[in-house]
């Protein structure tokens, strides 16, 4: 079996003329995922953030990123103000139109999205009946099957948009929609601040401290169609969007991600034992026979790639990272550490698992490591904080791994 975990967020983000993964004080020691990175096989390519890194996984080409309908079709049943299954059929094109709270500066504008700002169901119906009501002539219908994650359908003409996820925090006029329908979605962009702006959630909102959700943010348009079969793969994850696409490409998917945990905390994986490092280091006659640490190496990975794929996504980081929260950031990581990466380094020690592979998706670079048994002799690797790994990146590659 080859286990990946898939981590957003994994190095604390800041801005972008910092560098990829800058990082803020110190942070916790993490001893597994530090001895994942020190001896697992590492390198650093460009598919960043998350939504990025999936199209590419999923071979949807172009920068557009055409997840609209892949991520509505992971939604569960049932939505505000709409019926409760809309169509998915190959010709339906589907956009997301996200609620946001923007803020208006004299060269800039400020963007934070909904999962950040605390939207609930019932403010998300009444924006939304708002916004209805005023586009009802347009026939564009918002649907919420989640109270932060809006879509609607839309009209089958060249729309040209930026991911949210890959707009940052600060825009521009140059992100915001163009092509043959850009100056409309751009108006109605407008309209929809119009109509927030004295909204009587907002008015709420405010009294609570809370941003107010002014603006939306249309993008993702697409339609579905055949994808690359992944039969073979299990995803644990509680995002729609990876949860659409696994179905669609013939996976398994598995929510809640914490369903996984069970198999990597049993009593007979936890108390195996661990081999110390004077274990690794020698063979009977005192010394590491190389080329047969590369043949074993081989045969591992080999038998690894033919065997299962489960793929843990794990969000708390990037949750605390959107909202700026350093200490829930830290809380998140010796969470990651304790409840997956040392139950998974014990199950590979084992031979309960073949290899697992780190993927760590940075906001404009994501490191990869990964790892089988034979590994882990690599005492020369020594484990050292994060940091360390940023300052020294791996080497790069053009594309991300297919999964296998």
């Amino acid at each position: 079996m080859h286990c990946h975990l898939l981590v957003p967020d994994l190095f604390w983000p800041t801005a972008p003329d910092e560098g990829a993964y800058p990082h803020s004080g110190a942070g916790p020691r993490l001893p597994g995922i530090e001895l994942l990175l020190a001896r697992g096989r590492r390198r650093v390519d460009h598919a960043a953030p998350l939504e990025r890194w999936v199209a590419e996984h999923y071979r949807l080409d172009g920068d557009a990123l055409p997840l609209a309908p892949w991520r509505l079709a992971g939604e569960p049943a049932g939505a505000i103000n709409a019926p409760p299954e809309p169509s998915l059929g190959a010709r339906d094109r589907w956009l997301c139109v996200d609620p946001i709270s923007l803020s208006a500066g004299s060269r800039h504008m400020t963007i934070r999205a909904a999962d950040a700002l605390d939207l609930d169901a019932t403010e998300a119906a009444s924006l939304i009946e708002t916004l209805n009501r005023h586009f009802a002539l347009d026939q564009l219908q918002l649907i919420a099957p989640h109270p932060q994650r809006w879509y609607t359908a839309c009209e089958p003409f060249n729309l040209v948009t930026r991911a949210l996820p890959l707009v940052g925090s600060i825009i521009d006029q140059s992100a915001l929609p163009s092509g043959e329908t850009g100056a409309l979605w751009r108006t109605r962009i407008t309209e929809a601040q119009m109509l927030l702006h004295e909204h009587p959630v907002n008015q709420a909102r405010e009294l609570r401290g809370l941003p107010p959700i002014n603006a939306i943010w249309p993008w993702g348009l697409g339609q579905t169609h055949a994808l690359p079969p992944k039969a073979g793969e299990t995803w644990f994850s509680d995002d729609p969007l990876l949860g659409g696409l696994a179905r669609a490409s013939k996976a398994r998917w598995v929510n809640p991600v914490d369903a996984a945990l069970s198999p990597w905390t049993d009593a007979s994986i936890q108390h195996e034992p661990h081999h110390n490092q004077d274990e690794w280091r020698h063979s009977e006659n005192g010394r590491t026979d190389r080329q047969q640490d590369a043949t074993h190496d081989q045969r591992e990975r080999a038998h690894s790639h033919g065997g299962r794929v489960h793929w843990y996504h794990l969000t708390e980081a990037a949750l605390a990272a959107r909202r700026a929260d350093r200490a829930a950031w830290d809380a998140a990581l010796t969470d990651i550490e304790q409840r997956w990466v040392t139950p998974l380094i014990t199950a590979l020690r084992a031979g309960h698992i073949g290899m697992l592979t780190l993927h760590a998706i940075g906001r404009s670079e994501s490191l990869h490591a990964e790892l089988v048994r034979n590994d882990l002799r690599r005492f020369w690797r020594r484990a050292r904080p994060l940091s360390h790994y940023l300052a020294a990146p791996a080497p790069r590659a053009a594309r991300p791994g297919r999964g296998q």
